[in-house]
């Protein structure tokens, strides 16, 4: 009975070794993962048990259909990846920055209830049909990726600086970019083309044409050099009309 009870002792220790072991491997295996998925970064696998609740809240209120698959912490984000194969990034204070749907099993979309009402608004007006499948927050203010469409970035008080033109493919008179002035011109003296995009670089707008002619306003609005080199509808004109 002593020797029986001894085997026994044995097998359940080494029971246990396999599993402690068994659960490092799986550790270890999630944590390399996660170092290659951020090649410059060096990434430290949360334990489910441990991952902060204002992620947990956050995933529970816009992704009820799906839980969290892993969670890494790097230098400077928690990076999150739901089991439906959606993408979070938070910062260290757990404010989202970014979240990724494009490959998504149940989500077609970013839930509107994290895209601010302003950005909802001008993708329902000037892209219908098409939704945000990414979202991210930046230094300049908010970056969207349209499924199947452009990506369209807007300052912090939601004017957009580039990105999508008329999201119809339509010719003249349908430029709904936030800078009236510059559409006006657009509309004027390019009526068959529209805006492709809008960037503001310093002290002028850079303006991109869907014929690839190119125009630089200043900050007044006022237009400071037209290329039409590269344009395949006007060439050379109406270039010559437009004389400072």
């Amino acid at each position: 009975m002593k020797k029986l009870s001894f085997i026994l002792i044995v097998a359940m220790a080494l029971i246990g070794t396999a599993c402690t072991k068994s659960e490092a491997t799986s550790t270890e295996a999630a944590t390399r993962a996660a170092n290659k998925q951020n090649k410059f970064e060096i990434a430290q696998v949360i334990n489910e048990s441990e991952i902060d609740p204002a992620i947990m809240e956050f995933v529970m209120t816009h992704f009820p259909q799906t839980g969290i698959f892993h969670c890494y912490q790097t230098q400077h984000y928690y990076k999150v990846r739901l089991d439906d194969r959606t993408q979070l990034e938070f910062t260290h204070s757990f404010e989202w920055v970014k979240v990724d749907c494009e490959h998504s099993t149940i989500y077609t979309n970013v839930p509107t209830s994290i895209v601010p009402e302003q950005i909802t608004t001008y993708v329902t007006t000037n892209f219908p049909g098409k939704v945000i499948e990414e979202i991210e927050k930046k230094n300049f203010g908010w970056e969207i990726d349209l499924k199947n469409g452009p990506e369209i970035r807007f300052d912090r008080d939601f004017n957009v600086i580039n990105g999508g033109g008329n999201g119809g493919g339509g010719n003249g008179g349908g430029n709904n970019f936030n800078y009236p002035e510059i559409n006006t011109f657009v509309d004027t003296y390019f009526p068959q083309v529209s805006i492709r995009k809008v960037e503001r670089d310093g002290n002028k707008y850079e303006v991109e044409l869907t014929d690839n002619t190119d125009i630089d306003f200043n900050l007044s609005f006022e237009w400071k050099k037209i290329d039409c080199d590269d344009s395949n509808v006007y060439g050379s004109f109406p270039c010559k009309s437009l004389t400072m």
